[in-house]
């Protein structure tokens, strides 16, 4: 049981920081291509139009 929860926690912690450097790589990307945010933000836009 030990084990596991020691997997999980070291899954956890490599996710948590995948995410951090994906989230840190998408802000630099935002502030040299500005048109970037607006295309995202529009097929968000669209996305979220679409009926369910």
């Amino acid at each position: 049981m030990r084990n596991f929860l020691k997997v999980f926690f070291l899954l956890f912690m490599i996710t948590l920081i995948i995410l951090f450097t994906n989230v840190k790589s998408q802000e630099l990307l935002v502030e040299d291509h500005p048109t970037i945010t607006i295309q995202k933000a529009n097929t968000l836009k669209n996305l979220s139009d679409i009926p369910y």
